[in-house]
């Protein structure tokens, strides 16, 4: 009896008004900490994030976290930051553990906003890593920060908060570092998400590269069957029939998701009259969660061969990276439920349960059978939030919506524990 007490007693004390009080009280310090981040360049190439691992750093040990600084030396490469987090004791196995990254993009064209300069216009802040990374850093700091007095020397339970910096090169020094040599095994994951959706699904990826090389000469004496950039066309309309049937399929379980293949790069000539020798383009290939990723290649490969049978030219096909997608299991939406509960008492609405064609580290959790969901500060139109494009922002409202979120999913988890 004496245990039903003390759990109902602190839901009682670390209810609805007190957890939306304390985040309203930290609001300055969580955008002031979240402004930090996105005026620190972080851009992934090349990926130089010390100094953005340093500020979070920062902001554990002031909010009474207890920090672990992680410095991934790599041969001839910029070291790779992770810094960790704990609530409660440090632990293989924690209750639960949130992840998110500081390394953001690079700024790319078309930005009416300095992408450094944490601008604030009409309720939103501009930056790179702003709709999806950096605020998630954010939230998850300050929703750990207003959540850290229910651990006690009473409690086991255990929350870990780490961030990574290499979401952009693929996670291998991030979560792959957690799970492989790390050894953690967390019983539930949030990744980076969105304010008005949990995501339980994300597409797999597959990135390549292929190389034409023909007969560098000048222009008006090459055979066009010899003529690299003449060719490179040609195949880049037969890869562009390729996406028109591809995005006739549909995902089982997510409408919104379709197959696809997409030419993110074509590079190659000099100038007038010079028929270049390489054309390089660069293919993304996103597979359905209920999709091999092995098959895609393989039909990217038999695609090549049958079109190189009919050409003089040396074609390279290059595979830059394999994402596998991030599925659906029943204990990952039964986690899903519970943040979709929590987000429906703060926001006053429901919001959707939604997979997204887009990858990311929660891919390394869910391979790992671990329940995983996407959750966090941000808009889900992708497009207006600038993810990957030009004038990225949140506005601060689902910043601090989110973060008031997430921490009574924290306190339900330790509560619940």
């Amino acid at each position: 009896m004496s245990v039903k007490f003390e759990k109902q007693k602190n839901k009682k004390k670390y209810g609805n008004s007190n957890l939306a009080q304390s985040v309203f009280e930290e609001k300055n310090n969580l955008v002031g900490f979240f402004s930090d981040l996105l005026k620190i360049k972080t851009e992934n190439p090349p990926g130089d994030c010390m100094l953005g691992a340093k500020r979070v750093e920062e902001e554990f040990t002031k909010i009474g976290l207890d920090t672990e600084f992680i410095n991934i030396e790599k041969a001839n490469k910029t070291a790779i930051p992770i810094v960790l987090g704990w609530l409660g004791p440090r632990t293989n196995e924690p209750d639960l553990l949130l992840n998110s990254h500081i390394d953001a993009p690079p700024v790319g064209d078309g930005w009416t906003k300095d992408p450094y300069k944490a601008h604030q216009e009409f309720g939103n802040i501009y930056g790179r890593g702003a709709a999806l990374g950096k605020s998630d850093v954010a939230a998850y700091t300050y929703a750990g920060a207003v959540t850290k007095n229910i651990f006690s020397s009473k409690t086991n339970c255990s929350v870990l908060l780490a961030i990574t910096a290499d979401e952009g090169s693929g996670g291998d020094n991030g979560p792959a570092y957690l799970l492989e040599e790390m050894n953690l095994r967390p019983k539930r994951v949030i990744c980076p998400g969105f304010t008005k959706a949990v995501i339980t699904e994300q597409c797999g990826c597959v990135l390549s590269k292929i190389k034409i090389s023909g007969l560098a000469c000048h222009q008006a004496f090459i055979k066009t069957d010899q003529e690299a950039m003449r060719v490179a066309v040609a195949f880049s309309n037969q890869l562009l029939d390729l996406d028109n049937n591809l995005r006739r399929i549909k995902s089982k379980s997510h409408e919104n998701l379709t197959s696809r293949i997409n030419i993110t790069r074509f590079q190659g000539g000099n100038y007038f009259g010079m028929a270049p020798g390489d054309i390089e383009i660069w293919l993304d290939r996103r597979t359905l969660p209920d999709e091999s990723t092995d098959k895609a290649i393989s039909e990217l490969e038999k695609l090549i061969k049958t079109f190189k049978n009919n050409q003089e030219v040396k074609i390279d096909f290059e595979i830059v990276r394999v994402a596998q997608p991030l599925c659906a299991t029943k204990s990952q939406l039964e986690w899903a439920k519970i943040i979709k509960k929590e987000a429906a008492i703060v926001l006053d609405s429901d919001i959707p349960i939604l997979g997204l064609p887009i990858y990311t580290d929660a891919r390394w959790f869910g391979s790992y059978k671990i329940p995983t969901v996407g959750y966090g500060p941000g808009n889900i139109d992708i497009i207006a939030a600038g993810i990957n494009g030009k004038d990225e922002n949140i506005s601060e409202t689902e910043l601090i919506k989110s973060t008031e979120i997430i921490s009574r999913v924290i306190a339900s988890v330790v509560l619940d524990s």
